[in-house]
Protein backbone atom coordinates (compact mmCIF):
# COMPACT_ATOMS: atom_id res chain seq x y z
CA UNK A 1 0.00 0.00 0.00
CA UNK A 2 1.38 3.92 -0.88
CA UNK A 3 2.78 4.85 2.37
CA UNK A 4 4.45 1.60 3.96
CA UNK A 5 7.85 0.57 3.32
CA UNK A 6 8.42 -2.89 1.65
CA UNK A 7 9.78 -5.11 4.48
CA UNK A 8 13.68 -6.17 4.00
CA UNK A 9 13.56 -9.96 2.59
CA UNK A 10 16.06 -12.35 4.97
CA UNK A 11 18.17 -14.60 2.70
CA UNK A 12 17.99 -18.15 3.78
CA UNK A 13 20.63 -20.52 4.54
CA UNK A 14 20.54 -21.59 1.30
CA UNK A 15 21.04 -19.06 -0.70
CA UNK A 16 23.98 -18.09 1.65
CA UNK A 17 25.45 -21.53 0.58
CA UNK A 18 24.60 -20.59 -3.12
CA UNK A 19 26.54 -17.33 -2.71
CA UNK A 20 29.55 -18.85 -0.75
CA UNK A 21 30.03 -22.05 -3.58
CA UNK A 22 30.01 -19.22 -6.66
CA UNK A 23 32.63 -17.36 -4.81
CA UNK A 24 34.49 -20.41 -4.72
CA UNK A 25 33.89 -21.19 -8.37
CA UNK A 26 35.14 -17.74 -9.54
CA UNK A 27 38.88 -17.22 -10.07
CA UNK A 28 39.33 -15.10 -6.63
CA UNK A 29 37.71 -17.88 -4.55
CA UNK A 30 39.66 -20.33 -5.97
CA UNK A 31 42.95 -18.23 -5.61
CA UNK A 32 42.01 -18.33 -1.95
CA UNK A 33 41.11 -21.53 -1.66
CA UNK A 34 44.70 -22.22 -3.55
CA UNK A 35 46.25 -20.22 -0.33
CA UNK A 36 44.37 -21.88 2.60
CA UNK A 37 45.37 -25.64 1.32
CA UNK A 38 48.84 -24.05 0.95
CA UNK A 39 48.82 -23.24 4.28
CA UNK A 40 47.40 -26.57 6.02
CA UNK A 41 49.50 -28.64 4.31
CA UNK A 42 52.62 -26.10 5.42
CA UNK A 43 51.45 -26.62 9.17
CA UNK A 44 50.89 -30.42 8.72
CA UNK A 45 54.90 -30.42 7.58
CA UNK A 46 55.68 -28.73 10.53
CA UNK A 47 54.49 -30.45 12.92
CA UNK A 48 55.56 -34.11 11.34
CA UNK A 49 58.90 -32.42 11.38
CA UNK A 50 59.23 -31.15 14.77
CA UNK A 51 57.33 -34.70 15.87
CA UNK A 52 60.48 -36.67 14.12
CA UNK A 53 63.00 -34.36 15.23
CA UNK A 54 62.07 -34.94 18.98
CA UNK A 55 62.31 -39.04 18.37
CA UNK A 56 66.04 -39.85 19.54
CA UNK A 57 68.11 -41.76 17.18
CA UNK A 58 68.82 -45.26 17.56
CA UNK A 59 71.88 -46.59 18.63
CA UNK A 60 74.18 -47.81 16.01
CA UNK A 61 74.42 -51.70 15.51
CA UNK A 62 76.71 -53.96 17.36
CA UNK A 63 77.63 -56.43 14.75
CA UNK A 64 80.70 -58.71 14.52
CA UNK A 65 82.50 -55.92 11.82
CA UNK A 66 82.29 -53.69 14.10
CA UNK A 67 83.51 -56.01 17.21
CA UNK A 68 86.86 -56.87 15.06
CA UNK A 69 88.08 -53.32 14.82
CA UNK A 70 88.96 -53.51 18.26
CA UNK A 71 91.51 -55.44 17.74
CA UNK A 72 94.52 -53.63 16.00
CA UNK A 73 97.94 -55.19 16.12
CA UNK A 74 100.81 -53.64 14.12
CA UNK A 75 103.48 -56.21 13.26
CA UNK A 76 106.90 -55.21 13.31
CA UNK A 77 110.34 -57.01 12.00
CA UNK A 78 112.25 -57.51 14.45
CA UNK A 79 116.12 -57.57 14.74
CA UNK A 80 118.40 -60.67 13.35
CA UNK A 81 116.11 -61.24 10.63
CA UNK A 82 117.27 -62.15 6.88
CA UNK A 83 119.96 -64.68 7.99
CA UNK A 84 120.59 -67.56 5.88
CA UNK A 85 118.91 -70.59 6.09
CA UNK A 86 119.11 -74.04 8.03
CA UNK A 87 117.94 -76.64 6.74
CA UNK A 88 116.33 -79.18 9.21
CA UNK A 89 114.77 -82.77 7.80
CA UNK A 90 115.75 -81.76 4.18
CA UNK A 91 113.91 -78.37 4.72
CA UNK A 92 114.95 -74.94 4.41
CA UNK A 93 114.37 -73.36 7.55
CA UNK A 94 114.64 -69.46 8.29
CA UNK A 95 114.02 -67.24 11.18
CA UNK A 96 111.55 -64.34 11.38
CA UNK A 97 111.41 -62.25 14.69
CA UNK A 98 108.75 -59.74 14.23
CA UNK A 99 107.73 -57.32 17.13
CA UNK A 100 104.02 -57.50 17.99
CA UNK A 101 102.04 -53.81 19.30
CA UNK A 102 98.72 -53.33 20.08
CA UNK A 103 97.63 -50.26 18.85
CA UNK A 104 93.71 -50.70 20.36
CA UNK A 105 92.13 -48.95 23.38
CA UNK A 106 91.62 -52.44 24.69
CA UNK A 107 93.42 -55.58 26.12
CA UNK A 108 93.76 -58.00 23.34
CA UNK A 109 95.78 -61.64 23.30
CA UNK A 110 97.51 -63.81 21.35
CA UNK A 111 96.38 -67.51 20.78
CA UNK A 112 98.68 -69.19 18.31
CA UNK A 113 100.34 -68.07 15.12
CA UNK A 114 99.16 -69.62 11.71
CA UNK A 115 101.28 -70.14 8.27
CA UNK A 116 99.43 -71.09 4.88
CA UNK A 117 100.92 -71.53 1.28
CA UNK A 118 102.17 -74.22 -0.94
CA UNK A 119 105.31 -76.03 1.13
CA UNK A 120 105.56 -73.25 3.68
CA UNK A 121 104.71 -74.44 7.49
CA UNK A 122 105.69 -72.75 11.19
CA UNK A 123 108.28 -74.02 12.93
CA UNK A 124 109.91 -73.76 16.05
CA UNK A 125 112.90 -70.84 16.20
CA UNK A 126 115.52 -72.89 14.52
CA UNK A 127 118.30 -71.03 16.65
CA UNK A 128 116.99 -73.29 19.55
CA UNK A 129 115.75 -69.99 21.60
CA UNK A 130 112.88 -70.54 23.76
CA UNK A 131 109.48 -69.48 22.02
CA UNK A 132 107.20 -67.44 24.03
CA UNK A 133 104.22 -69.11 26.00
CA UNK A 134 100.66 -68.72 24.13
CA UNK A 135 98.17 -67.46 24.47
CA UNK A 136 100.02 -64.02 26.20
CA UNK A 137 97.99 -60.98 26.58
CA UNK A 138 99.14 -57.46 25.05
CA UNK A 139 97.90 -54.07 26.93
CA UNK A 140 97.14 -51.19 25.15
CA UNK A 141 100.14 -49.73 24.16
CA UNK A 142 102.63 -52.61 24.80
CA UNK A 143 104.47 -54.63 22.47
CA UNK A 144 106.32 -58.36 22.38
CA UNK A 145 108.91 -59.91 20.44
CA UNK A 146 108.01 -63.12 19.01
CA UNK A 147 110.47 -65.09 17.05
CA UNK A 148 109.10 -68.12 14.66
CA UNK A 149 110.59 -70.41 12.24
CA UNK A 150 109.09 -70.54 8.52
CA UNK A 151 110.40 -74.09 6.42
CA UNK A 152 110.39 -74.70 2.84
CA UNK A 153 109.95 -77.92 1.30
CA UNK A 154 112.35 -77.91 -1.37
CA UNK A 155 110.12 -80.84 -3.32
CA UNK A 156 107.29 -78.18 -3.77
CA UNK A 157 108.10 -77.10 -7.18
CA UNK A 158 106.39 -73.47 -6.71
CA UNK A 159 106.44 -71.87 -3.44
CA UNK A 160 104.72 -68.51 -3.24
CA UNK A 161 105.44 -65.69 -0.31
CA UNK A 162 103.53 -67.87 2.46
CA UNK A 163 100.27 -66.01 4.25
CA UNK A 164 101.02 -65.34 7.99
CA UNK A 165 97.87 -65.23 10.50
CA UNK A 166 97.36 -64.61 14.02
CA UNK A 167 94.60 -66.17 15.57
CA UNK A 168 93.88 -63.23 18.24
CA UNK A 169 91.94 -63.16 21.38
CA UNK A 170 89.84 -59.63 21.81
CA UNK A 171 88.58 -58.29 24.89
CA UNK A 172 85.65 -60.89 24.83
CA UNK A 173 87.92 -64.21 24.61
CA UNK A 174 86.41 -64.29 20.65
CA UNK A 175 89.14 -65.98 18.62
CA UNK A 176 89.74 -63.60 15.35
CA UNK A 177 91.98 -64.21 12.07
CA UNK A 178 94.36 -61.36 11.52
CA UNK A 179 96.14 -61.74 8.23
CA UNK A 180 99.69 -59.80 8.91
CA UNK A 181 101.83 -58.25 5.88
CA UNK A 182 105.24 -59.24 7.74
CA UNK A 183 107.74 -56.37 6.46
CA UNK A 184 110.59 -58.03 4.12
CA UNK A 185 109.05 -61.16 4.78
CA UNK A 186 109.37 -61.78 0.74
CA UNK A 187 113.24 -61.39 1.16
CA UNK A 188 113.48 -63.52 4.19
CA UNK A 189 111.31 -66.41 2.47
CA UNK A 190 113.76 -66.27 -0.88
CA UNK A 191 116.15 -66.99 0.44
CA UNK A 192 114.77 -71.02 0.98
CA UNK A 193 114.26 -70.52 -2.43
CA UNK A 194 117.62 -69.78 -3.91
CA UNK A 195 119.99 -72.99 -5.46
CA UNK A 196 121.30 -74.99 -2.65
CA UNK A 197 119.04 -73.92 -0.29
CA UNK A 198 117.45 -77.23 1.23
CA UNK A 199 121.55 -78.72 0.04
Amino acid sequence: MPGHEQPEILSSPADDLGRIGRFLVSARGRWWATVVAVGLAGVLVGALGAHYAAQPSPPPPTTAAAAATSVDIRVSLGAGAGGPPTVVQGRAVVEVPVVLTNEASTTVGLASIRVSGPGAALTTDPTGRPSPDLPLRLAPGQSFDVRFGLSSDCSVSVRPLPQVTLVVLDAHDQTQDVPVAIPDLDGIWGQTLLPGACR
